[in-house]
């Protein structure tokens, strides 16, 4: 997902590469950028940017576990 955000895909074209719904992948994306304490997919993927310097991969980066409803 963080790769996704990152690279500007939109959430039509990120979701069908993760196999979920555009939904679900738009929720996860909303909680994403809740854990960083940012508004926007731009100021998200700065604060991720941020997060990894100098050079660790962005994969590294610690994001939240999506929430469980019943």
């Amino acid at each position: 997902m963080v790769e996704a955000l990152l690279s500007g895909q939109t959430d039509e074209t990120a979701s069908r590469k993760l196999g979920i719904s555009p939904r679900t992948y738009s929720r996860r994306v909303a909680e994403l950028l809740e854990h960083l304490d940012v508004t926007t997919r731009f100021q998200g993927g700065a604060e991720l940017v941020r997060r990894c310097q100098p050079s660790c991969h962005h994969r590294e980066v610690t994001v939240p576990q999506p929430r469980r409803t019943n």
